[in-house]
């Protein structure tokens, strides 16, 4: 059983603090601010076991559930994604941590795929060391881990083996998405650096050879020129967070931070076909349909639209409950017919040509945070943000299948 002094921790509006408490300590806190300090719950129709998760997917065959995320306490648990089994819940494959002798290394996954031939499941994000900071300073409620050297991270794992093909790395910051081409030829990722377009290491969009693992290019997306006092304006890169390729791969949709949706050739050296004003606020996910004449976009303004990609117009506009830093997530049916939208308080579903809501799921925990369907569309895989669980309700830290026909969760099969 762990010390009561160490690896404790707290989740309170929204801000989570690391910090070394006492017994006595626990019990007033939990008390006080009615919360779960502690050990994760743990359900039989969930998929452990993460401290948030960012991601969820399926294989193409739907046979497996893709799960990334993050681990708060990195010395206690090194788990950053995860590849179930999707009927059984039997976990498969959990990528080994950055440094299995250094347990200060720690990764987040903020996005895991599988390329549509089901050879390769690529995970995306940060690796970061940790530094221990004092513990006055954790008793006076600042957290007890500073952030040391990171940089992103992308790792190509074999599908079937589960053996590591490409480790390939980026600048310090993090990448936010990744993007797999129709044929499997082509890897796309975005990244949060937002220095000047001249730093080096600033690009934001990114294109690797799936097969060699070699760079393709990578070049500045998005910019806005900044002005300050005294200096002349000049060209500022903006944080890219969303990328996808059209279904006949013939165009790559990136978004970010300034809220602008960008097309770019993917036939013709990436050269930038076009871009548009899409949202007040960051783009956090991006999602095609079927016909590559419609594209979904979910925003932190509080919206998620359906955009007719020949005028540039929206079709639809859907109001979500959140408005919050990259906290939704949008996805499209296989059959393009229907949405589903997560907003870190529900999860809807609606339809797509008219725009309209039909059902809002009945979770049985707060906080979802991605939403994938499956292929065959019968079921849609949830992940959640919630952490603790609390008085009221009750919390997740995993992953639940929602059988959309029958408006239930999905059970494990034995």
């Amino acid at each position: 059983m762990r010390s009561n002094r160490v690896g404790r921790y707290l989740a309170c509006g929204g801000v989570f603090v690391v910090a070394l408490l006492c017994s006595c300590q626990v019990a007033e806190l939990r008390d006080k601010w009615g919360v779960y300090v502690g050990d994760h719950p743990m359900s039989g129709k969930t998929m452990r076991n993460l401290d948030g998760v960012t991601s969820v997917g399926y294989t193409p065959d739907g046979g497996r559930v893709l799960v990334g995320g993050y681990r708060v306490v990195p010395w206690d648990h090194l788990e950053w994604a995860f590849v179930f089994d999707a009927s059984t819940f039997q976990e498969l494959f959990s990528p080994p941590p950055p440094r299995p002798d250094d347990k200060l290394y720690r990764s987040r996954a903020n996005r895991v795929v599988v390329d549509p031939q089901n050879r390769f499941i690529i995970t995306a994000g940060i690796q970061t060391q940790q530094v221990y900071r004092s513990p006055s300073l954790c008793i006076l409620g600042i957290t007890g881990m500073g952030q040391g050297q990171s940089f992103g991270e992308i790792k190509v794992w074999d599908a079937k083996t589960f053996q590591l093909v490409h480790n390939l790395r980026g600048p310090a910051q993090q990448f936010c998405d990744v993007a797999v081409s129709p044929d499997g030829k082509m890897l796309a990722a975005v990244n949060s650096t937002n220095g000047l377009l001249d730093s080096p290491g600033a690009q934001t969009i990114w294109f690797w050879n799936l097969d060699s693992g070699k760079l393709v290019t990578s070049f500045h997306g998005h910019k806005h020129l900044e002005t300050e006092p005294d200096k002349p304006p000049h060209w500022g890169g903006v944080i890219t967070t969303a990328v996808a390729f059209s279904p006949d791969g013939r165009t790559v949709v990136t978004a970010g931070h300034d809220g602008r949706i960008c097309l770019w050739d993917a036939a013709n050296e990436f050269h930038e076909l076009d871009g548009f004003e899409a949202h007040t606020s960051g783009v956090a996910r991006l999602a095609y349909f079927p016909d590559g004449r419609h594209l979904a976009s979910a925003s932190d303004d509080g919206t998620a639209v359906i955009w007719d990609l020949k005028t540039r117009k929206p079709a639809h506009t859907l109001l979500l409950k959140n408005r919050g830093p990259l906290l939704v997530d949008v996805a499209v049916s296989p059959d393009g017919k229907t949405l589903a939208t997560a907003d870190n308080v529900e999860v809807r579903l609606w339809d797509a040509a008219t725009g309209t809501a039909v059902e809002t799921l009945s979770l049985p925990y707060p906080a979802p945070s991605c939403v994938a369907f499956s292929p065959d569309g019968k079921y849609l895989a949830i992940g959640f943000d919630s952490l603790f669980t609390k008085k009221n309700g009750g919390g997740s830290d995993g992953v639940i299948q929602w059988v959309l026909a029958d408006h239930k969760l999905r059970e494990p099969t034995k």
